[in-house]
């Protein structure tokens, strides 16, 4: 912090929790700033400790990421980052962020690139700036003729987009049996990147510097300066020791004026400053920046360096060399003086040297071989009365060579964005990264998450060997079963002749609900699990659903040959968790389910038909309310047909078509009802000897896509060389519980 400071004292290692004043002592800046850095440490530490180092309240966290058109939106709330409180006011587009200036990429330049070999990654960069009266003019005290009195810290948030591409050895996708794929982005981003070591610096005080007149004699070592001052060293150029270079201040770099012009080698300020001593010279070092270099990608990066020719003090003009550019003033341009002089000193610093360098009035300053960043700095107070520095500061380990201070920027994963090629109405899936902790104020236990998708179809073999999982955000710890979560079947009452197979009129409009009883519940770490009813052993048919549901079994379980009413009528199940008994915990300290969910638009697994979506987490902050949610339960899927047009192909020549080729056939298979989902269906080939097999020629598979019940494909024939060959081609479809249906077609090849 390039503030106006004497001193700036604080050490975590002393664990002191206050500063108290003791009376007809002199009250200094640096013992109330130090009482500041002491309550933002500990308050940093108790919100990591609580929620951890990121975190936004459930249900209400903020910076949730959507897309709107061709914009990345960033929502309105709360979040925390390495204890610290970022707050965004109102939902905001990502250009229009108060802390982002000119960013590589807009949002729309980025979802245009957006393919589905890669993704969007977003993070929340988190910094804490110092701001003065520059930045800020309502800091100005118009009562004492607008005098410049404090400053202060403020929190800088802002979210950030690049374009990634999945490394070779990250796995693309984690895919569940029954919920859809989800990229696999977010873990991605927490994990830790690799840091160099990086470098230090040393200082002392010797009789060999220079003093403030040149033509005083040399004195003994120690601090020669007339002023107690605070000196900054600063990383200007970002490498090692042998290509970084720095810096440096007497006055913590705290000189700075702003610029109302800036054309080349002439600029314009508001101010030479307040006198000699903190004003502008000729001969002098500035930096020229403005807030495209502080809130830039990356962020705080240094300003220009030149140095003064000539000063026009009644105009307040400098001329400067050599020239700077790109300086915008209507972007709060600055000018700030540093102190270096002499022949090493340049526009790109003084070069970073591991032996001794001078600064002034006796101070040395020495670099150890490491890396340095732009940016990195070091204080040393300086102190008339006793001649010496402050070395090593008291907020130091105590040894010679101390670590850079530096702006520490934080990244915290906001959400992933992934191109949706397969649904036109919905181009872009958001997937949120951001952490969430349940305030101490509302706790209760939520739903993130169940395995089927509410409001869209499961066939009922699926249903019955995957079986139905509600995730948690704790362990429930009391009694669970099928009154506490249960499932109910809903669907047409009755039939005129008992049977929901052929003729459609048969059907009618009522409906009859009943309780789907399931398997034993399973509680294991944060999740319900339903299991199917029992089936007859070896056969994969569940005994207790059929005898449960009677006539219905033929509609469950369809043959090959059966046909069913198109489109197939669909049995709703409902499932409900009741929130007054789903807990964890015990007696007095019982924490219930708090189950509401709110619903939202969506696409079934067709990419067709719409469907309510549920947002998880659950919570309305209605303790013990209950958890619902719906889904569909199709038939078994079974094949009902295979026929090939034409069923004969003929090679002799009196029997070919005009042009002499004949016309191949094309296979069609069909479904007992339109496909929840892509369904692959096996094929395979026949042949009655002595037909060669190598004359008829099909693919391994075709598929039926969703919300399709038929699919074709090529079958290719050539000339067998035999008069009459007989071929058969066989279709097959295996379902979840392991029943085949198979259907054949036959095909006649005449040869010549």
């Amino acid at each position: 912090m390039k503030g106006d400071f004497s001193r700036v004292r604080f050490n975590r290692a002393k664990h002191y929790t206050s500063v108290l004043q003791q009376q007809g002592r002199v009250a200094l800046d640096a013992d109330a700033n130090e009482q500041c850095a002491i309550d933002e440490d500990l308050r940093a530490n108790e919100i990591i400790d609580v929620i951890g180092p990121f975190g936004g309240p459930e249900n209400e966290a903020g910076f949730s990421v959507h897309i709107t058109g061709s914009t990345i939106q960033i929502g309105s709330g709360h979040y925390y980052v390495h204890g610290l409180l970022c707050e965004n006011l109102g939902s905001v587009s990502y250009l229009k962020q108060p802390f982002l200036l000119n960013p590589p990429a807009s949002d729309s330049q980025l979802l245009t690139q957006l393919t589905t070999s890669n993704s969007i990654q977003i993070f929340l960069e988190v910094w804490q700036r110092l701001v003065t009266s520059l930045d800020d003019p309502c800091l100005l005290e118009p009562a004492l003729g607008q005098a410049d009195t404090t400053a202060r810290l403020q929190t800088v948030w802002r979210a950030v987009a690049q374009l990634v591409t999945p490394g070779a050895n990250t796995p693309s996708f984690v895919v569940s049996p029954v919920a859809t794929e989800t990229p696999d982005c977010c873990s991605s981003m927490y994990e830790p990147t690799d840091s160099v070591p990086g470098g230090s610096l040393n200082a002392q005080t010797s009789g060999s510097a220079t003093a403030d007149c040149s033509c005083d004699p040399t004195s003994a070592p120690g601090y020669r300066g007339l002023e107690n001052q605070l000196y900054r060293v600063e990383i200007h150029q970002s490498g090692t020791e042998t290509t970084a270079t720095f810096k440096w201040s007497r006055e913590n770099g705290s000189v700075v004026v702003g610029i109302t012009s800036a054309a080349g080698s002439q600029l314009q300020v508001d101010s030479l400053g307040p006198d000699a001593n903190l004003g502008f010279a000729s001969g002098q070092w500035v930096e020229i920046s403005d807030d495209t270099y502080i809130f830039g990608t990356p962020p705080n990066m240094p300003g220009q360096l030149t140095q003064i020719q000539s000063i026009t003090p009644g105009q307040f003009s400098l001329t400067v060399a050599p020239p700077v550019s790109g300086i915008d003033p209507a972007q709060n341009a600055r000018m700030r003086r540093w102190d270096q002089s002499g022949s090493s000193a340049g526009s790109k610093g003084i070069p970073v040297s591991t032996a001794w360098v001078n600064l002034e009035n006796g101070i040395q300053v020495q670099f150890a071989a490491g890396n340095y960043t732009a940016g990195d700095y070091w204080l040393i107070p300086a102190r008339t009365a006793s001649g010496q520095i402050d070395w090593p500061p008291s907020g130091g380990d105590g040894a010679a060579f101390q670590p850079p201070r530096q702006t520490q920027v934080f990244r915290a994963p906001l959400a992933c964005i992934h191109a949706n090629a397969a649904n036109a109405n919905q181009r872009f899936t958001v997937e949120d990264c951001r952490r969430f902790f349940r305030p101490l104020s509302k706790s209760a236990l939520h739903v993130t998450g169940t395995s089927w998708s509410n409001d869209d179809v499961i066939s009922l073999d699926q249903l019955l060997v995957y079986g139905l999982i509600v995730s948690l955000d704790g362990t429930p710890t009391g009694i669970l079963d099928s009154s506490i979560f249960s499932l109910t079947l809903e669907g047409p009452a009755t039939t005129q002749n008992n049977t929901y197979l052929n003729a459609p009129s048969t059907i009618v409009a009522p409906t009859a609900c009943m309780v789907l009883e399931g398997g034993p519940l399973a509680v294991q770490n944060q999740s319900i699990s339903w299991t199917g009813p029992s089936a007859v052993a070896g056969s994969g048919v569940p005994s207790n659903l059929l005898l449960s549901l009677g006539d219905l079994s033929n509609w469950l379980f369809p043959q090959a040959g059966d046909h069913i009413y198109n489109p197939a009528p669909l049995f709703r199940v409902r499932v409900r968790l009741r929130g007054g008994h789903i807990y964890r915990g015990l007696d007095t300290g019982r924490v219930f389910l708090d189950g509401q969910t709110f619903g939202t638009p969506g696409m079934r697994a067709d990419g067709v038909t719409p469907r309510t979506a549920l947002t998880f987490p659950s919570g309305a902050n209605a303790r013990a309310s209950d958890f619902e949610s719906w889904f569909f339960v199709a038939p078994v899927q079974v094949l009902i047909g295979l026929t090939l047009t034409p069923a004969t192909v003929s090679f002799v020549p009196s029997q070919l078509p005009p042009g002499g080729v004949p016309v191949l056939p094309v296979g069609t298979v069909t479904l007992s009802y339109p496909a929840v989902a892509d369904t692959v269906v096996t094929l395979s080939l026949s042949a009655t000897a002595p037909a060669p097999l190598a004359a008829v020629s099909l693919p391994a598979t075709v598929t039926v896509h969703g919300g399709q019940s038929s699919a074709t494909f090529q079958v290719g024939v050539t000339n067998p060389k035999i008069v009459t060959a007989q071929y058969s081609i066989a279709a097959s479809l295996n379902n979840a519980i392991g029943l085949l249906s198979s259907t054949t077609a036959g095909l006649t090849v005449s040869g010549n």
